[in-house]
C-alpha cells in the first residue's frame, strides 16, 4: 500500500493492520519525524523505517528516539533495504512477544 502524505498514511493504518512502514522524512503535509509517534499511536508494534535523502545524524537520532527502527539514506540498494526490513520485523516480533 502507498500513501502520498501523512494523513493518507494514518488513514491506511486505521483501515488495515500494517506490520512494516517505509516512511520518507519529508512529506507534503507534515514531517515524517512528527508522523512516527502518530503511526505508533495507531499501531504500537509497527516496524517503521525512515528512507530519506537527508543524511543528518541529528534527524536520524530524533527519528529513532520517536520510535523508528532504522534510518536509511538514499540511494539505498534493494538488498540493503530488504536486510533493514528483516531486522525491523524481527525486532517487532521480539517486542510483541515481550
Amino acid at each position: 500500500m502507498t500513501a502520498v502524505d501523512g494523513a493518507g498514511a494514518i488513514d491506511q493504518l486505521r483501515r488495515r493492520k500494517i506490520a512494516c512502514i517505509v516512511l520518507d522524512i519529508r512529506l507534503p503535509d507534515m514531517s515524517g519525524l512528527d508522523l512516527v509517534p502518530m503511526l505508533l499511536e495507531h499501531e504500537p508494534f509497527a516496524a517503521i523505517l525512515i528512507l530519506t535523502a537527508v543524511n543528518d545524524a541529528q534527524s536520524a537520532a530524533r527519528c529513532m528516539q520517536r520510535g523508528a527502527m532504522d534510518y536509511l539514506v538514499t540511494p539505498v540498494d534493494l538488498p540493503e533495504l530488504q536486510r533493514a526490513i528483516v531486522r525491523a520485523l524481527a525486532r517487532r516480533r521480539e517486542a510483541m512477544e515481550q
